[in-house]
């Protein structure tokens, strides 16, 4: 992992499901990049980290780091829907993020298991 600043616009979502709204980020890549958070603490996936795992891997990091407890901002926090409205980018709300660059390099692969090395999966821990 990599310290890094990541640009980020503030706004509020609001899901089309439940109708719940809620204070967010939204990224305005044009790429598949994912941004997740655990508490204030914030990780960045770039989208072309996969080509570093050999091809019998076959895992979504997104998910991946769901299950250890980070939040994707596309998703509703209340009923977990993609299903959101859609996104209206201002540049007044534009803001400069800390974030930890997720890298193929933070994980053990043994065959087709993956799993993060030691010194990644404690730094994550600690997040809050």
């Amino acid at each position: 992992m990599r310290k890094l600043e990541i640009e980020l616009f503030k706004e509020i979502r609001s899901c089309k499901d439940c109708l719940y709204s809620w204070d967010s980020h939204t990224t305005g890549f044009c790429r598949g990049h994912s941004v997740l958070f655990k508490g204030k603490s914030c990780i960045f996936i770039p989208d072309d980290i996969y080509y570093g795992f050999p091809e019998n891997i076959k895992i979504d990091l997104d998910q991946f780091f769901i299950d250890i407890g980070f939040s994707s901002i596309s998703l509703c926090p209340k009923c977990s829907s993609e299903n959101l409205f859609p996104e209206i980018l201002a540049l007044e709300t534009k803001i400069e993020i800390e974030a930890f660059g997720i890298e193929v390099s933070d994980f053990d692969i043994d065959g087709e298991n993956i799993r993060l090395k030691s010194i990644t999966a404690e730094t994550l821990r600690n997040f809050t």
